[in-house]
């Protein structure tokens, strides 16, 4: 969610221009930006990203309660 707003952001994308380019509505993008993101899958957060063509590397790893972790890092 966070590599998505920083994109969003870096390109100057409104909401509406970033809704258009990833099939989402407006309104999921204002829900992405404002940190409320539980409601979409990791596969559809994925395909977001690569509508809006990034290039991420996934690591996904365990906390110490045995929680998976997924972390997205942007390859700039």
């Amino acid at each position: 969610m966070n590599v998505i707003n920083d994109i969003i952001k870096r390109n100057g994308y409104s909401q509406r221009e970033a809704a258009e380019k990833t099939g989402l509505d407006q309104s999921d993008i204002s829900r992405l930006a404002g940190g409320r993101a539980s409601r979409y899958s990791t596969d559809k957060l994925l395909n977001v990203l690569i509508l809006l063509g990034a290039d991420v590397e996934l690591v996904q790893r365990h906390d110490p309660a045995g929680h998976l972790i997924i972390e997205v890092h942007e390859l700039v």
